[in-house]
């Protein structure tokens, strides 16, 4: 039984660029729902299942959502994601060492290539914090930005950062100014990412730096996968190539000035990520499917269940594939870009 009805907004012209020359690329059933259903406590009312149909602008090249959850519809996705599902990263070492290791192969790599000074530097959407923490540790003044009060308290305290709670029009004051902000995994998520770009704008320095990363809509994984690519889910507002984001860009006052879809991780971490999911699925399973003194519940569900992790992890490990292919060609799963102010506007 679900425990919301869901309200939906609709579009009948881009919301970038505004222009009526639109059309349905895909409908996929969404696989974000499902995934938080399943890490709901015993008891608590599900939340409903919805269809994501993906338009595509043919004037700026974004993908978006229409229809799509409302406001207050998105709230009730991240109350749940972040409750029940999210939280289950903060203490797993293993998923801290496959993002650190990340972080310091691709986010600050390219943030010190291009960014001479280690000043005052943003990050908004920062989750619990580890690249803010990286960050501080190579000599940058952070702060971070979170929506969810739980994740950024506790990522001020685990990482020793300074991480505001709230959005962009809440919590940052409009005299401050950074030499450098980041956005991983956030433009995506904006209900107007053209409007969250142009108030960033304004808290960044002259010579200032944008870094952003966003899911890549022209990866390799996206073009083999297509409607099943799992980076179309209902809080995916958004869908960028190289050209829409270069486009959103310029329209919010940046001049874009390095754009790479290169691997992130190494192999080596990929195989490793993957065992280390096995092995934590194969444990969870364990303690659902045994009671008091280890007597089974249902022998075939346990079969079944095992059976669905092991194509799970196949499915997983395949795409994980297809993305580090892409990577080699430019094309990987991830789309970064570095931007600078417009010197005219």
């Amino acid at each position: 039984m679900s425990s919301h009805k869901w309200d939906v907004i609709s579009f009948d012209r881009c919301p970038i660029c505004e222009s009526k020359d639109v059309e349905l690329a895909c409908t996929v059933e969404d696989t974000l729902i499902p995934l938080i259903n399943n890490s709901l406590p015993r008891g608590t009312k599900k939340l409903a299942d919805i269809t994501n149909n993906v338009c595509k602008c043919n004037a700026c090249g974004v993908g978006f959502l229409s229809p799509r959850l409302n406001p207050m519809s998105l709230k009730v996705i991240y109350q749940r994601w972040y409750a029940y599902t999210y939280a289950g990263i903060f203490n797993d070492e293993n998923h801290k060492v496959f993002r650190l290791e990340e972080f310091k192969n691709s986010h600050i790599q390219l943030l010190e290539k291009y960014c001479e000074k280690k000043g005052r530097l943003l990050d908004v959407g920062c989750g619990t914090g580890l690249f803010l923490r990286l960050a501080k540790e190579r000599g940058y003044d952070v702060l971070g930005l979170e929506f969810d009060e739980k994740t950024s308290k506790f990522g001020a305290k685990e990482n020793d950062v300074e991480i505001k709670h709230g959005t962009i029009d809440d919590v940052l004051d409009a005299a401050e100014e950074f030499d450098v902000i980041t956005m991983f995994d956030y433009l995506e998520h904006s209900e107007n990412p053209k409007l969250d770009l142009i108030r960033l704008r304004k808290l960044l320095n002259k010579s200032g730096l944008i870094l952003i990363r966003v899911p890549n809509y022209k990866g390799l994984q996206s073009v083999v996968m297509g409607r099943h690519w799992l980076a179309i889910i209902c809080n995916h507002l958004f869908y960028f190539n190289r050209r829409s984001l270069e486009d959103l860009l310029s329209s919010a006052g940046f001049e874009p000035i390095s754009f790479s879809a290169k691997n992130s991780i190494s192999q080596k971490a990929i195989i490793s990520q993957r065992f280390n999911w096995v092995k934590k699925r194969y444990i969870e399973t364990y303690n659902q499917d045994h009671v008091d003194g280890g007597v089974a519940i249902d022998g075939s569900v346990v079969v079944v269940s095992g059976l669905q992790k092991a194509l799970r992890f196949i499915m997983a490990l395949f795409v994980e594939q297809v993305d580090h292919l892409g990577g080699w060609l430019n094309m990987g799963n991830n789309l970064f870009v570095i931007a600078k102010k417009k010197d005219n506007v």
